[in-house]
């Protein structure tokens, strides 16, 4: 009997040690389940967080790149001042070479092609005050203002008011400036 007894003993002992050890392992898996689970909720918010930024940054980039537009669109177009030929070196009746301001200046006070053919409007654009603008191709650019004043401006430095009163002021690159009053025929150079 005591050997049956011990026997049952040693079942128990043994069938408590498996429960025991079978509690433990449940206690780790959960212990493990629960820090994988915690790991892959700060791995999704860490996530969120991430694609928040993203979309925060891309918002801004968006509203930046939106502003350049419209202050592009604001600006009238750059067109690039042509380079002009130089002319060749001339000399006066003697003979004499002429200093290179000289005939510049002469060359400068020369009238701008005023009628271009087929020189296309590329921009129109019109303002609250009622100004408009004109660019065309050949890169002159005509302001027409409220008051019937038109301003002219050539690629080539020469700038021309028309006013409403018919008067006329053009200024040449060289800094020359003829103001031509029409109602009393007579024109006033300065330089």
């Amino acid at each position: 009997r005591e050997a049956a007894e011990r026997e049952r003993q040693q079942r128990e002992a043994a069938e408590r040690e498996r429960q025991q050890r079978e509690a433990a392992e449940r206690e780790r898996q959960q212990r493990e389940a629960a820090e994988r689970e915690r790991q892959q909720r700060e791995a999704a918010e860490a996530e969120a967080e991430r694609q928040r930024q993203a979309d925060i940054e891309a918002r801004e980039q968006a509203e930046r790149e939106a502003a350049e537009r419209e202050r592009e669109a604001a600006r009238p177009p750059q067109h690039p001042k042509p380079k002009r030929a130089e002319p060749k070196p001339q000399t006066d009746a003697n003979g004499q070479k002429l200093h290179y301001s000289v005939y510049m200046a002469e060359a400068d006070e020369q009238e701008p092609l005023v009628n271009i053919a087929n020189d296309p409007i590329i921009d129109r654009r019109e303002n609250q005050d009622g100004k408009v603008e004109l660019y065309y191709g050949s890169r002159k650019r005509e302001v027409t203002y409220s008051n019937g004043t038109r301003k002219t401006v050539y690629p080539t430095g020469h700038i021309f008011l028309e006013f409403n009163n018919l008067d006329v002021r053009k200024t040449y690159p060289s800094g020359k400036v003829v103001y031509y009053y029409h109602q009393a025929e007579t024109t006033h150079t300065t330089t």
